[in-house]
This record gives structure tokens, C-alpha cells and sequence, in this order.
């Protein structure tokens, strides 16, 4: 039976909580806005998403004479050419005459993981891809890339909850349409984050059209079928199907940083409608996306967002005010069965100026069925002085999802 993707996803989600820290992103100061005039680049072919990243190494402690630099990118171009001849054995060989020239360099591990994921060299394409993650905590494009690659280790290998881990975290940092298409492709596919587990957001935009943009050219595969059918985005989900759920302060009553919420509705097809937080602060929008998704598809069946609501509040003491995000979504047949869901995200800024959220937050749930008893639970949430997360709940009475994140949990924003 069909149910409400807010939850539906979040069991394989679950179950990486704790595998991957925030990304390396996290603390540094926000990036540039991206800015409306600047033509996007052109998306390249899935295969060589990879390798796109700039032929200039990353810097290395002992930085390398003129004469290994210039060897060292010699071996990269041979590696690259040989990899796109399918010689991925020789391509190995010429990013390690790289490795050898500057050693520990995170494009070449990047690299070298990828001809051996090709080679079907699994254990190497693994390590190359750790070391190249530690070492590329200052690029953050070069990051998604690696995340990437290990994504597509993981899921050669048939790790799907692994695989959408990565590929969340990597398009968190660089939105890119083969990454997108990868992770929708695994079962439980989303880019929903479910627990305590903070990510730094999507962004800055200049302006709403530029989420809208990106939208587009992530979900352009979606709507191949029907290439008359353009995304639609709207700026303000309560003009949308948001309608009366949306509950947002004005500007008047935020407080700095925060200077506008707001919730964004696009459709990437006539049968589905994704809803996305929108922050805003001096240094533009940061965004959470797919805070709920909901599909049209199914006769007899009704998803709807039933509260999309925004609020400041002193989540953590001595901080500047958080902000909760609050979403509720019902899923109900012509039979009177439904499920209702609501979750909260907590997000703030630390001292990085950058903000970040965590993943949704189970809050309470009801579901009816015929023939049997409803079943109704909730969860308490707190948080102390010394910056600790507490969720509250029966056990007996809670999902599976939710009962494994009763108990205190680090809360910090970087």
C-alpha cells in the first residue's frame, strides 16, 4: 500500500546516521552567491561527472618543483585519456606515476579510485577514495566529486544505503543532475534526512530563481517522457499547494541573522510535488531540500502537506536564536485509511556564519486502519544548557525509525 514519502524513506537513511560526519564544508565561511547572470555550465556526461574538478593540483605540504608539477599533470592528462579508451589497468598505472610525484594529492586518489571502480578493483577504489575524502576537506567541489565516486563503489557493489548516504552528502555540496540520478535510482532514494545528524545547507542563492534553475537541471531526466512539461517552481509554496499549511513569521518579527522563511513548491512532473525550506540570511538563501515529497499518482489516494511552518526560537542557550521547521503530511484512500507524520528540523548558525540543519526529527505520528486499533504516539524534545539533544518517547509504542533515536544526542552547530 502506498504511503507518504515524508517517513516511507527514512528506514535505509536511518541506518547511516552515524556512519559519515558533516561535511568538511561545514566549517568554513559560506561561499559566494551564486549569481543569476552567470549561465550554468553545461552538465557533462554522467561517466566523467568525476573528473570535471580543474587540472591544477590541490596543495601539498612540500610543494613540488616546476618539473614534477608539470610531470605530475602530464600523468593525470595520460591517466584521464587511458581511462576514456577504457584502459582503466593503464590509467591506474599513470595516476600512481601522479601519486608518486605528490603524494597523497586528493584529485589523483579521486582518480585513481575511479579507474579501479571501473576496473572492478573494488578494495583499491576504496582506499584511494578514503584517503582522497581526508585530504579534500578544503575543496568542496572536489569533495562532492569523491563523494560521488564512492557512492558509485558503494553502489557497484550493491551497498544502497551507503550509496545514498554519499550521494546525499555530495549533492548537499555540489547539486549536479548524474549525481541526482544516481541516488533516485537507489531503493529508498531521497534527498530526505532523517536524525539528529547536522548538514550544512544547499546555497547561497542570490535569489529563489536560481533553486528553481538548479531544480530543473537536476530533474530535466524526470520529465523526459513528457518534454512539453517544464518544472514548475513556485517561490512562495503557500500561492501553491502549500496553500493554508504554510505558517511563516514576517520579516518584522525575525531576528539576525535570519532575515526570511519561507517554503518553496516545485513539480518536476504532474505527479510530484516536492516542498524545500528556504533560510534566508545577509549572505543569501541556504536551502533544505525535499523536507516533504508527495506523489499525485495513485487514484483514490490523497497526499497532502498538512502544516509547513517556520518559527525562531532559543533552541541552544548562548547561541543566536535557531530556527524549528515544522512539517505534516497526510496520507489518506477513499476507504478512511491515513497516516498522518510530523517532524521538525532544528537549524542554526555557528561559528562558521554558515547554516545548517538537521535531518528530520520524528515528532509524533497517527495511523488508522480498518479493523484495527489507530496507533498514536509522540516524542518529546529537549535540549540542556551543555548543548545536548533529547528525544523522549515509549518505546513499546514507536516505530522502528523513531525509537532508535530515543536518548541524548550531541547538539552542535559549526
Amino acid at each position: 500500500m502506498a504511503r507518504i514519502s515524508l517517513v516511507a524513506p527514512v528506514v535505509g537513511a536511518l541506518l547511516l546516521v552515524g556512519c559519515d560526519g558533516p561535511a568538511p564544508r561545514d566549517a568554513r565561511p559560506a561561499r559566494a552567491s551564486r549569481q543569476a547572470s552567470e549561465p550554468e555550465p553545461a552538465a557533462p556526461p554522467p561517466e566523467a561527472a568525476v573528473v570535471t574538478a580543474a587540472t591544477r593540483p590541490a596543495p601539498s605540504p612540500g610543494e613540488p618543483s616546476p618539473a614534477d608539477r608539470s610531470r605530475y599533470l602530464a600523468a593525470l592528462d595520460e591517466g584521464r585519456r587511458l581511462h576514456r579508451a577504457g584502459d582503466y589497468a593503464g590509467a591506474m598505472q599513470a595516476l600512481g606515476r601522479a601519486l608518486d610525484l605528490i603524494p597523497g594529492d586528493p584529485r589523483a586518489l579521486s582518480e585513481l579510485g575511479w579507474a579501479a571502480l571501473f576496473a572492478g578493483r573494488m578494495a583499491e577504489a576504496e582506499s584511494a577514495l578514503r584517503k582522497a575524502e581526508a585530504a579534500a576537506a578544503d575543496d568542496t567541489d572536489l569533495l562532492a566529486s569523491i563523494l560521488y565516486n564512492q557512492g558509485r563503489v558503494a553502489e557497484a557493489q550493491g551497498h544502497a544505503p551507503e550509496a545514498v548516504a554519499l550521494y546525499q552528502r555530495s549533492l548537499w555540496l555540489r547539486p549536479h543532475p548524474a549525481t541526482y540520478r544516481h541516488l533516485m535510482a537507489q531503493p529508498g532514494g531521497t534527498r530526505y534526512v532523517f536524525g539528529p545528524m547536522v548538514r550544512s545547507l544547499q546555497g547561497p542563492y542570490a535569489r529563489i530563481a536560481e533553486l528553481c534553475a538548479e531544480e530543473r537541471r537536476l530533474t530535466a531526466e524526470e520529465r523526459q517522457d513528457e518534454p512539453e512539461q517544464d518544472l514548475a517552481c513556485i517561490p512562495d509554496a503557500a500561492l501553491g499547494l502549500g496553500g493554508e499549511a504554510v505558517e511563516i513569521p514576517s520579516r518584522a518579527d525575525l531576528v539576525a541573522p535570519w532575515t526570511e522563511l519561507r517554503f518553496v513548491e516545485t513539480r518536476p512532473s504532474p505527479y510530484a510535488v516536492h516542498f524545500h525550506a528556504a533560510l534566508r540570511t545577509a549572505d543569501g538563501w541556504f536551502v533544505v531540500p525535499d523536507v516533504a515529497s508527495l506523489s499525485r499518482d495513485a487514484p483514490g489516494i490523497s497526499e497532502r502537506a498538512t502544516r509547513l511552518a517556520a518559527r525562531s526560537e532559543d533552541v541552544l542557550p548562548g547561541d543566536p536564536p535557531e530556527v524549528v521547521l515544522e512539517v505534516e503530511t497526510r496520507w489518506e484512500d477513499a476507504e478512511g485509511e491515513a497516516e498522518t507524520h510530523r517532524v521538525e528540523l532544528l537549524c542554526g548558525i555557528g561559528p562558521s556564519g554558515v547554516p545548517s540543519c538537521t535531518g528530520a526529527l520524528p515528532r509524533s505520528t497517527e495511523v488508522r486502519r480498518r479493523g484495527v486499533e489507530p496507533v498514536l504516539w509522540s516524542l518529546e524534545r529537549q535540549t540542556t544548557p551543555s548543548g545536548t539533544l533529547v528525544l523522549r518517547g515509549d518505546a513499546a509504542r514507536l516505530d522502528e525509525p523513531a525509537a532508535a533515536l530515543l536518548g541524548e544526542h550531541p547538539l552542535a552547530f559549526p
